[in-house]
């Protein structure tokens, strides 16, 4: 198989093998055989100079997603030593460290939504190798897993499946599957409706945390197209500081209001930068916003196909 952008290229590889002894620096021999498409993929840059990222690099593992996380640390670390080297900046052992924190937070928040624990192997991530109180770790987090696949995920599982309709025959029927298939049925009737050709643009961002501010230049990222999307669909990740009081409080709605604010009145500044406002009065609008946690999703599009 040939690695070219915009193609799917499946390479196959025993991690399990491979790292065999916590020898877990052999996955830079992946990324040895990823580097032609790492290179063609790129990497998103404004600017002067501007980028575009063509392409990613997924990792699926049949029975872990804790070695899918070391891998993609990997990758990302890779790429950001590109990046840095693009801004003539050195990688210096705080960024190094500070990547490895972020990746081996990332695996832990992944995993403990999916597990209820969190990754058994976040310690190699963070010091490059599994000493014994990660083997401790390791064990402890495995006796939990196991535990609550027993007697905790038969709950979590019927519940998924209750939602997406599965198996009703072991469930009763309930006005959620009424719902569901009154929606299902007029998603159909819209489908064979005669059709209109909209554009979208979806972008997300995870804002650590930070207040919403013009200085953070969100012009070029909600941006990079010559014509204006009939719709955005923005998410943003982390916009609120995640920390034991949002985590029982949530998002306040100042927050909220301030990003939805600032989302609209950018939007609408390059519509009068671009003079489509009177040429074509073209506006506009927010439809909706939500808030989970530190998730928020907010779709803003023009006025006119609006009903």
């Amino acid at each position: 198989t040939r690695c070219l952008v915009g193609s799917v290229r499946c390479v196959q590889e025993t991690d399990h093998q491979r790292c065999k002894g916590n020898k877990f620096d052999e996955i830079t021999e992946l990324l040895k055989k990823w580097k032609l498409a790492l290179t063609l993929f790129g990497y998103y840059r404004s600017g002067v100079l501007p980028k575009k990222q063509t392409g990613i690099i997924r990792t699926n593992c049949l029975d872990c997603l804790d070695r899918t996380n070391v891998v993609q640390g990997y990758v990302g670390t890779y790429i950001i030593k590109c990046q840095l080297a693009d801004l003539n900046l050195k990688y210096s052992t705080s960024i190094e460290q500070a990547m490895k924190n972020l990746w081996a937070d990332n695996a832990d928040y992944i995993s403990i939504q999916y597990s209820d624990t969190e990754s058994v192997i976040s310690e190699v991530t963070r010091k490059g190798a599994e000493g014994f109180s990660g083997k401790m770790f390791h064990l402890k987090c495995t006796m939990n897993r196991f535990f609550k696949n027993l007697f905790d995920d038969d709950f979590r599982q019927k519940s998924i499946d209750l939602l997406l309709c599965k198996d009703q025959k072991s469930l009763p029927p309930t006005c959620l599957h009424k719902k569901l298939n009154e929606e299902l049925k007029n998603h159909d009737e819209l489908c064979a409706a005669e059709k209109e050709t909209l554009t979208l643009y979806i972008a997300t961002w995870n804002l650590g945390g930070e207040r919403p501010s013009e200085e953070y230049k969100i012009e070029d990222w909600l941006f990079g197209y010559e014509t204006l999307p009939d719709i955005f669909i923005i998410a943003l990740q982390e916009f609120i500081p995640l920390n034991p009081i949002t985590a029982i409080t949530g998002p306040s709605n100042e927050r909220i209001e301030d990003w939805e604010t600032l989302m609209l009145r950018i939007i609408q500044k390059k519509v009068e930068e671009l003079k489509l406002a009177e040429d074509k009065k073209i506006t506009y609008v927010q439809v909706e916003g939500k808030a989970m946690m530190g998730l928020f999703v907010l779709i803003i599009a023009k006025k006119e196909f609006l009903p």
